[in-house]
């Protein structure tokens, strides 16, 4: 977000730590929760309960030349921080699966994961709401990066589906405490993967259900027990499945895997004006 020379905010392009073709984002949602300050305190929400959601699902998308959004929001001056949740691709009833709101005072995200949609935040006692410089406010992926490669392959042999099976599908992330939370009742679900293909998938420790399926061209099916992986909040995982021939003179799925963290940063920008309404 940047200053454009009163007290707007404006928006422009961010930065990534990944090469993926998600390099350019086309659209997005974004919500801003407004924290109390005071003094030498450290910000919190509201205790009453009367948080203010400055910013509730915002459309913001790129004109060609810059990103863009209306109307336009105010600073909210140095009585408040700000924490701001977003989401890609932007959906106008708000994400299917996602619902933000206020628990106890404190923003509340409540998500069934569909892997094809990137959460993020920035940590609450990050932006103040008088900043008078350029500062730099990273946006933390909130999700785990999970992608699918074909590897060594005999020959002849590619790979023809791919599948996870068991895979826990909820959760709530706490804005405040910027984690995961079980939900009560927790869920699993199967997805296909395209390889390649990037998914967003809830951070979890694998089940002892869970199973990685694969099919080849050459009819072969493979069940592979993926219960020791871990997807960890914020990072990404690249796996590569390769077929090997065994001593035995059978195939199997042998499963690489690289992990790297995820994160995005964008400049910002605010002038030296104080409160505004």
């Amino acid at each position: 977000f940047s200053h454009t020379g009163s007290d707007e905010w404006s928006i422009v392009g961010n930065t990534r730590s990944d090469d993926t073709q998600l390099t350019v984002r086309l659209d997005f949602g974004v919500y801003a929760f407004l924290l109390d300050k005071t003094g030498d305190t450290a910000p919190e929400y509201s205790p009453d309960g009367s948080t203010v959601i400055h910013m509730d699902n915002v459309p913001v998308s790129h004109n060609g030349t810059k990103y863009d959004y209306s109307p336009t929001r105010y600073w909210p001056g140095n009585s408040h921080w700000v924490q701001f949740f977003a989401y890609h691709p932007y959906s106008i009833n708000e994400k299917t699966g996602c619902s933000v709101g206020i628990n106890g005072g404190k923003p509340l995200i409540a998500y069934t994961n569909d892997a094809s949609t990137d959460l993020m935040a920035s940590a609450p006692d990050m932006f103040k709401g008088d900043y008078h410089e350029t500062v730099i406010l990273p946006f933390k992926h909130i999700l785990s990066y999970v992608q699918i490669k074909q590897g060594d392959m005999p020959d002849g042999v590619s790979i023809t589906s791919v599948s996870l099976s068991g895979i826990e599908n909820k959760g709530e992330f706490s804005l405040a405490e910027m984690k995961w939370n079980s939900p009560a009742t927790p869920s699993v679900s199967d997805y296909s993967i395209t390889l390649d293909e990037p998914y967003y998938m809830m951070p979890q420790q694998l089940g002892s259900e869970t199973i990685l399926n694969v099919q080849t061209s050459d009819g072969a099916n493979y069940a592979n027990d993926i219960s020791a992986w871990k997807w960890e909040q914020g990072k990404k995982y690249i796996y590569t499945l390769n077929i090997e021939v065994t001593p035995a003179n059978r195939y199997e799925v042998v499963i690489g895997m690289e992990e790297d963290i995820y994160s995005d940063e964008g400049n910002v920008t605010v002038d030296d004006r104080a409160d505004n309404a």
